[in-house]
Parts: structure tokens; sequence; C-alpha cells
């Protein structure tokens, strides 16, 4: 029997974590008041990717397992850069086109200068990410999207100062959790590429809830009936900058089913908006 889809009369109040480990000392040390005070320790284990302890030990000294997946886009990003828009400045290093003449008479291993990107000298550039999915998506597509959003984080990471926010739209107070800044990419591979932080932490938060039953909420509502904008004016109300890039349920969903053609074409489209912006 399917889940009944409800439409709460506002969007869910977001509680706004200004650290992972803030987050996890909140989920953990709260006491589990629905009827499923005993789920996380049995049989979802592998649906979950991972146990509860797993989950704790990735968000509290991150993961690299999925960075070597992230950099192999990124470099393939490199060999098909539409560079239009982005502004380079002049840095010093071990090779590059111009000589730095005091450098070299000093002796120092920098003695040439290099083209770098030069970042937005603007605050952070957020990507608000919805970690939330259907419990019939499998573990190796969550950490496909994850990936992705890695990916695009080390992308735009050239042209302006990227933070990632990470929450999950499930029933009672939605959970957003702002990671490090500058971007810590193993933090980054533990909040969004290890599917156990979002099926055992993210969700246990939703399971705190007296009234949670296990229905689809406010944000999945949403998609579902795709007002994207309706929930990205909601979390705006929440904390959500307005020129920050948001990935709902639905955009990530798509992740798992890009061609690496189709995956190069977004993260150029993105990276030449912001470029663009920052010029």
């Amino acid at each position: 029997m399917a889940r009944r889809i409800k439409r709460p009369p506002r969007p869910s109040k977001l509680t706004l974590f200004g650290s992972v480990t803030e987050f996890v000392n909140h989920v953990t040390k709260a006491r589990m008041t629905t009827a499923y005070p005993g789920w996380f320790e049995g049989s979802g284990v592998k649906w979950a990717g991972g146990t509860k302890d797993d989950a704790i030990r990735y968000a509290l000294h991150g993961d690299v397992s999925a960075v070597p997946e992230a950099e192999k886009i990124v470099s393939r990003l490199d060999d098909q850069i539409d560079s239009e828009g982005i502004r380079q400045t002049w840095e010093p290093s071990v090779v590059g086109y111009v000589p730095l003449v005091p450098a070299y008479l000093a002796g120092a291993c920098e003695s040439m200068l290099a083209p770098s990107d030069a970042p937005d000298s603007r605050g952070d550039l957020e990507i608000w990410v919805d970690t939330s999915v259907s419990a019939n998506v499998k573990t190796k597509d969550m950490r496909r999207r994850g990936v992705v959003v890695l990916a695009l984080a080390l992308a735009l990471s050239r042209v302006r100062n990227v933070r990632i926010v990470v929450y999950c739209s499930n029933e009672g107070p939605t959970p957003a959790i702002r990671l490090s800044s500058p971007l810590d990419i193993s933090e980054v591979c533990a909040a969004v590429c290890q599917p156990s932080f979002t099926r055992q932490l993210m969700f246990r938060y939703s399971m705190l809830t007296p009234t949670y039953d296990g229905c689809i909420t406010w944000a999945t509502w949403a998609a579902v009936r795709g007002d994207v904008e309706a929930e990205r004016r909601a979390l705006m109300e929440g904390g959500m900058p307005e020129d920050a890039i948001h990935l709902p349920c639905q955009k990530m969903g798509e992740f798992a089913s890009l061609s690496d053609e189709d995956l190069i074409d977004f993260l150029n489209g993105k990276l030449r908006e912001y470029a663009s912006r920052a010029s």
C-alpha cells in the first residue's frame, strides 16, 4: 500500500545547525519518541548503507573514499571547460609563463608566474542539497548523487568560495547543516556521498518528532508536484541566501542517470553562470 502524500498548511520549521558536530550531538543524545525506536539497530543496516556508528564516524571524522570519482569528473571538465567569463590572476609557481625575477634571485622555488582562477571576493556561494530520498533508491545511486555534488563544488570553487548546506525534507522540523567553509572535502564526502549519513542520521532526526507517521511532507510534496519554487521560497524563509544554488530531491534524482556528456554540460553551465556573476 502506497504511502499517502499530505500537504501541511505551511512548510515545516527549518532547524539550521552550524556544524556537523552540533547536529550529531543533538540527534544521538535526543530520545526517540516515535513507534520506531529500535529500527536503526535492526534490519535497516543494509538499506541504510551502514550502521548508526558508521554514520557517526563518517560525520565526525570525514571520508575520502568518493574523492577519486569526483576528481575524475573534474579532470574531464578541465579538458572541456568553457572558461569564458572566468577571472584569472597570476600567482607564484614552480612552473609558469613569466619569470619572477626577484624570487629567482632569492633562490625561491616558485620563481615563475602562472595563471590561476581567481575566486570572487564576495561571501560564500551556498549550495543547498536535499539529501532525502525514497526508500527504494539504491545506495549506489545515492552515492553517485553525492559525487556529482562534490564535483560541482570543486568546479565552482574556482570562481567563488563555496559552502554546502545539506538538508532533509522529512516530517517535522527539517534539519539543515551548514558544512565548513572553506570547503572541507572529507566532510562533504561524509555528508553527501555516504548514504548512512542520510538514512541513519538525517532521517533519524525526523523520527525524534512525536508526530512522525512516515508520510511524505511539504518539501517532497512540492517536488512531486513540480513546485520547486515553493520549496525554494520556504528555504529562503529559513535562511537560504537568494543567490544559493538549490538542489532539491527532484534535481538530485537526475544526477544518478546523467551521462558523462550531460554531466559536463551541467557543470560547465553552472561554472559559466557564476563566473559571469563574479566578473
